[in-house]
């Protein structure tokens, strides 16, 4: 991926509608191209919430906040496409995510990257598609995020 854009916390902040301790992206690096982007995720323990799983009884990250960050990160690389301006796209919501698949748990320190796609829009819904790697191994797989802006 050739780099274009990247956009640290403060940036996201301006990008996005979210705040800590909602905002669950840490860094976006968008490709020149725009179809293409890596989001940075660092699991912290204080984290608003952890589950304990069944096989460790280990305080986990949620599976569910997983799909939340790379979500976000997908909305990021949308509105950068909309020339970067939240007032272009409208307010983007969250519509649904298809074909997820999750491979592992993920803890307190912890680096999660995800890659995200975007595969095309139709009149103001999006459809991306990308996954959720640490340490270059598959932590989750979602063959289709379908957003709308309204």
């Amino acid at each position: 991926m050739t780099l274009l854009t990247s956009y640290d916390t403060p940036a996201l902040l301006e990008l996005l509608p979210h705040r800590p301790p909602i905002l669950m992206i840490d860094r976006l690096e968008v490709a020149e191209d725009g179809s293409s982007a890596t989001g940075y995720k660092s699991i912290s323990v204080d984290e608003p919430c952890f589950q304990q799983t069944e096989a460790t009884g280990s305080q986990a990250y949620p599976h569910a906040l997983i799909v939340e960050s790379l979500g976000q990160a997908a909305a990021a690389l949308w509105l950068h496409r909309e020339a970067g301006s939240p007032e272009s796209a409208g307010t983007l919501y969250f519509a649904k995510a298809e074909g997820v698949t999750f491979l592992r748990d993920v803890f307190p320190g912890d680096d999660l990257v995800h890659e995200i796609r975007f595969d095309r829009s139709i009149r103001g819904t999006a459809f991306m598609s990308g996954q959720t790697l640490l340490n270059g191994e598959q932590v989750a797989v979602v063959k289709s995020v379908i957003a709308a802006a309204r």
